[in-house]
């Protein structure tokens, strides 16, 4: 994947409200970036979505002057190559890492259930 979005050309940022730590930049060419920040090998222990958000919306008001939208959902609605999809996040007995997977069109985020608020 080689493509930048710059911070200024964001139009908002969805994170969804458990421990799972999921995070969507969006951006206005639809072309949305989406990640967890969890590493395969060792659970992250903090979480950190808290600090990327006030870093980026700090950067953002700094360059803009104005204020960038973050939403909260365990649905969170996104553009992946210009095609609409709606990200749930689910909680799985069987799952010990987060994974993506697809579902109908759409993308299922699946977590351990100690993550799910």
């Amino acid at each position: 994947m080689k493509r930048n979005i710059k911070i200024r050309e964001l139009t908002s940022i969805s994170v969804s409200p458990g421990r799972d730590q999921l995070i969507v930049f969006h951006s206005p060419k639809n072309l949305d970036l989406v990640f967890s920040l969890h590493s395969e090998y060792t659970p992250l222990k903090e979480d950190r979505i808290g600090e990327v958000v006030g870093i980026v919306c700090k950067k953002y008001h700094d360059l803009t002057g104005t204020e960038l939208r973050v939403n909260v959902s365990t649905n969170i609605a996104c553009r992946l190559h210009g095609r609409a999809r709606i990200i749930t996040v689910e909680a799985a007995s069987n799952v010990e890492v987060p994974n993506f997977r697809p579902k109908e069109g759409n993308i299922i985020f699946e977590v351990p259930a100690a993550y799910c608020v």
